[in-house]
């Protein structure tokens, strides 16, 4: 896709460069409005870029789908970790919550693989499309933050 290694690296160092800012953006953004808006409004994208994946069909669709699931996946972390952390903060349970946190991704993530092991099971050749929409439906439950 990229020539030689010097393009790969500015690829590579504007594609951060832009992440980096982006999350600047954000984390300020979940500074001085509400939290959860900025979780709903993450969510949303990141739902709508997993609903595009199957529909990518060359090199430059899946380095831009991937770009953009990168950025939205930071769009999301960025607020929910505060709000983690402040419900923390909040119940002096900082640990106790961010373990919950993760334990509750955990257990959404099983349940995810049942749902899709039970799809391929019952249609295992159109199943891909399922998978991709099992994952944005998953992802509107960070709004339940």
């Amino acid at each position: 896709f990229v020539g030689n290694f010097l393009s790969l690296g500015s690829l590579v160092a504007a594609t951060t460069l832009l992440t980096a800012t982006i999350i600047l953006y954000v984390g300020r953004l979940s500074d001085h409005t509400n939290k959860r808006k900025v979780l709903k409004v993450g969510s949303i994208f990141y739902s709508l870029v997993w609903l595009m994946r199957p529909f990518v069909t060359n090199t430059a669709g899946i380095f831009w789908v991937d770009a953009m699931s990168r950025v939205t996946k930071k769009i999301l972390t960025v607020p929910y970790m505060a709000l983690i952390y402040e419900r923390g903060r909040e119940t002096h349970h900082i640990m106790r919550n961010s373990v919950m946190f993760e334990m509750s991704l955990v257990l959404g993530k099983m349940l995810a693989m049942l749902i899709i092991i039970v799809v391929f099971t019952l249609w295992p050749l159109g199943a891909w499309s399922v998978i991709f929409i099992v994952a944005a439906l998953f992802t509107f439950l960070y709004m339940l933050l």
